[in-house]
């Protein structure tokens, strides 16, 4: 091997190695969180200080501050689905993205499917706003606000994500 190709390779390894982490994936890891009911799988998505609000129509506003008050919210959320067998799928829309170097705003719709164990389905649909920080050099949630929306708010919104 030449120096030349030594140093191309080194070079490429370096940058692949050091290529950020695309923010994208915390969406599909939360989706996966929520298909197999995994609190810590989901908590851990969110930065150390991070806060999580929800603003749902017709319900008391709640707000959560930091991982293990996160974690606790999903795990009473889980541990109420598994008990009813329930399942849970979860779709995201990122309908926009504003990126200034130090932080990711992320605007959109999800929609959450809950299945019960006699095939009967309730869906519900939300909007949300979450701020994206990177912690120890990866991508976490840092503020995620979410409130109700409708299916039609849903269906017509175009998603920039894949």
């Amino acid at each position: 091997m030449s120096k030349n190709t030594f140093f191309v390779s080194i070079f490429l390894m370096l940058h692949l190695l050091g290529k950020a982490q695309s923010p994208d994936i915390l969406y599909q890891k939360f989706s996966k969180g929520y298909d197999i009911l995994d609190a810590a799988l989901i908590s851990n998505l969110y930065a150390r200080d991070a806060e999580l609000i929800n603003l749902y129509k017709n319900a008391a506003p709640k707000s959560f501050k930091g991982r293990k008050a996160i974690l606790n919210f999903f795990e009473s959320l889980f541990n109420l689905a598994d008990e009813e067998s329930k399942s849970l799928k979860i779709v995201f829309k990122i309908t926009d993205r504003q990126e200034n170097g130090v932080s990711i705003l992320d605007n959109g719709f999800y929609h959450l499917c809950v299945s019960s164990a006699h095939h009967e389905t309730y869906d519900r649909y939300g909007k949300f706003s979450i701020v994206l920080q990177k912690e120890s050099g990866e991508w976490k949630f840092f503020t995620d606000a979410n409130s109700s929306a409708t299916r039609e708010e849903f269906e017509k919104a175009t998603s920039i994500n894949p």
